[in-house]
C-alpha cells in the first residue's frame, strides 16, 4: 500500500514538473533578454570608457533580465535551466551589439577621425610584444619549429594577419560574453527561486 501511495506521488511530482516546464513564458523570457541585452552590450562595448567592468554589466544584467522575465510573466514558472537560457539569449543578444559597436567605432576611428596610422602602430607594438615573448621560448626549440615561427610573424605583422587577430580577439570576447551572462542568467534564477520556496511544515 505504501509502495503504491510512493508511486502514485512520484507521478503527480513528475507531472507536475512537466506542466511546469511547458508552462515557461518564453515570449516574455526572450522579450526580456533582448530589453536588457542590448544595454549590457553597450556598456561592454569601447564605445563607453566601461567596458573593464563589462563582468559587472553581464553578470548583473542577466540577473535584472530574470527579474524582468518574473515582472512580465507575472511569476512564471523559473528553474536554474530557464534562468540559463535567459541568461544565454541575453548574452547573445549583448555580444553581438558590443561586436558591432566596436566595429562601428574602429570605422569611425580609421576613416573619419584618419587614425589609420596610430591604429596600426598599437597593434604592431601588442604584436612585437607577444613576438618577444614568444621568441625567448622558441630559443630552445628546432629550426623546423623557428622557421615556422618566423613565417608565423610574417602572417601576423601582414593586413591578413591584422584582420585574424581582430576577429579572434572578437569571438574570444563574444564567447566569454556569453558565458558570464549565463552564469548571472542562472544566479538571478538560484535567487528568485530560493525567495518563491515555500516553506515545508512537519
Amino acid at each position: 500500500m505504501n509502495d503504491e501511495m510512493e508511486g502514485n506521488a512520484s507521478v503527480r511530482e513528475l507531472s507536475a514538473e512537466a506542466m511546469d516546464e511547458k508552462g515557461t513564458a518564453w515570449k516574455h523570457a526572450i522579450a526580456a533578454a533582448a530589453i536588457v541585452g542590448l544595454p549590457m552590450g553597450l556598456l561592454s562595448s569601447s564605445v563607453l570608457p566601461l567596458a573593464t567592468a563589462s563582468f559587472v554589466w553581464l553578470v548583473g544584467g542577466s540577473m535584472a533580465a530574470v527579474a524582468l522575465y518574473q515582472r512580465r510573466s507575472r511569476n512564471g514558472f523559473l528553474n536554474l535551466r530557464t534562468g540559463l537560457r535567459i541568461g544565454l539569449v541575453a548574452g547573445v543578444v549583448a555580444a553581438f551589439f558590443a561586436t558591432a559597436c566596436n566595429a562601428a567605432v574602429l570605422l569611425f576611428q580609421r576613416y573619419a577621425l584618419h587614425m589609420s596610422k596610430a591604429i596600426d602602430d598599437s597593434m604592431d607594438g601588442s604584436i612585437r610584444l607577444l613576438i618577444e615573448q614568444t621568441t625567448v621560448r622558441m630559443a630552445q626549440s628546432t629550426p623546423e619549429a623557428r622557421a615556422w615561427f618566423q613565417s608565423e610573424i610574417h602572417f601576423l605583422l601582414s593586413p591578413d594577419g591584422k584582420a585574424f587577430m581582430i576577429l579572434f580577439s572578437s569571438a574570444t570576447a563574444a564567447l566569454a560574453m556569453v558565458l558570464f551572462a549565463a552564469l548571472g542568467g542562472a544566479l538571478g534564477a538560484r535567487i528568485f527561486v530560493a525567495r518563491r520556496r515555500p516553506i515545508s511544515h512537519s
